[in-house]
């Protein structure tokens, strides 16, 4: 039995920051027996999984093409979701600890997906999940948005 950590955090609330985090610590992360997984898009060459989770290696250790499950011309959600389950569930037999960080998945939380909280809860069965779902106040999410590193006085948020 694994445990797998999914950082679903929503936009403007400090994903960048903990992601960020995530890349620089990789190689102290790997020395604990835990992967950080993104998600690649399938190659050509690969088993014809619509996605593929990788171990981190470089660059963003963001894994939003989660999200493309969400778009129209995204694909069938649900061959993004069983892929998506599978492959996570595999990684974490093989690890102790598994870490997927994607902003996008918020999304699946929010809108209350039963195929993905279904999953969810049966990746549950087999492994210990735990979830960083959080979000931001309203007022500090604007300031945020408009790229406001502190108070300005020229925004007043009532």
């Amino acid at each position: 039995m694994g445990t797998v950590v999914l950082h679903a955090g929503m936009g403007k609330a400090g994903s960048t920051s903990i992601q960020a985090w995530l890349a620089e610590n990789v190689v102290r992360l790997r020395g604990l027996e835990t992967s950080l997984l993104v998600l690649r898009e399938a190659s050509e060459d690969s088993t014809g999984e619509p996605l593929r989770l990788t171990p981190y290696t470089s660059g963003s250790a963001d894994s939003n093409l989660i999200g493309m499950a969400l778009t129209p011309d995204g694909g069938e959600i649900e061959s993004y979701l069983d892929s998506f389950f599978e492959q996570l569930g595999a990684a974490a037999t093989r690890g102790r600890v598994v870490v997927f960080s994607a902003e996008r998945m918020a999304e699946f939380f929010f809108r209350g997906l039963p195929g993905f909280l279904g999953r969810l809860d049966e990746l549950g069965g087999r492994h210990r999940v735990r979830v960083a779902y959080y979000v931001r106040p309203q007022n500090t999410a604007l300031e945020a948005s408009v790229g406001l590193s502190q108070r300005s006085p020229a925004l007043s948020v009532l």
